[in-house]
């Protein structure tokens, strides 16, 4: 019970497969995820369930090639974009775990999936945040530059490149 608790109350979306990628087990956060209830995910294929479901087909193909490499031995990450029911794509950091037995079988797997949405979110922030301040300073009619409490000044590379060419042609 103690480790049911624990299983539960991450917040990892975490899976027990057996070694052919069917579902033993699933925590909370997993089902939650997808409005599901395990009744209706354990004993299926792991890349048939509602996590992978409803993405295009590449993705679950993805997802049992995974499971193949995996009950080889391999520890296999890759990070996912699925589709969950309500048309939502989630991104998610996805390890799938060999477990083996006293002879290093593979017996089991475990899959976990790491939610990476806010992460993608800021990655985005800044990407939006660098091409605005490219575009200002490309766009300024002005000379911009920065200056560090060592006094310490730098140029946008475009200026130097600018100031180069005026040098070479007063110089």
């Amino acid at each position: 019970q103690r480790l049911r608790a624990i299983f539960d109350g991450t917040f990892e979306l975490i899976g027990l497969l057996d070694a052919e990628g069917m579902l033993l087990e699933i925590n909370r956060t997993a089902l939650l995820a997808v409005a599901a209830t395990s009744d209706e995910v354990i004993g299926r294929s792991f890349w048939t369930t509602p996590w992978w479901t409803y993405s295009p087909t590449a993705l679950q193909l993805q997802i049992q090639q995974a499971i193949v490499r995996a009950a080889t031995g391999e520890l296999v990450r890759l990070e996912t974009n699925p589709v969950l029911a309500d048309g939502t794509n989630i991104w998610i950091d996805l390890t799938i775990t060999p477990i083996r037995d006293a002879t290093r079988k593979v017996v089991m797997l475990i899959a976990e999936g790491h939610d990476l949405n806010q992460q993608k979110q800021t990655e985005n922030s800044l990407r939006v945040s660098e091409t605005r301040y490219r575009t200002l300073v490309a766009s300024a009619p002005v000379g911009i530059f920065q200056t560090d409490v060592a006094a310490f000044t730098s140029y946008p590379t475009h200026i130097r490149r600018s100031q180069s060419k005026i040098a070479d042609n007063v110089g």
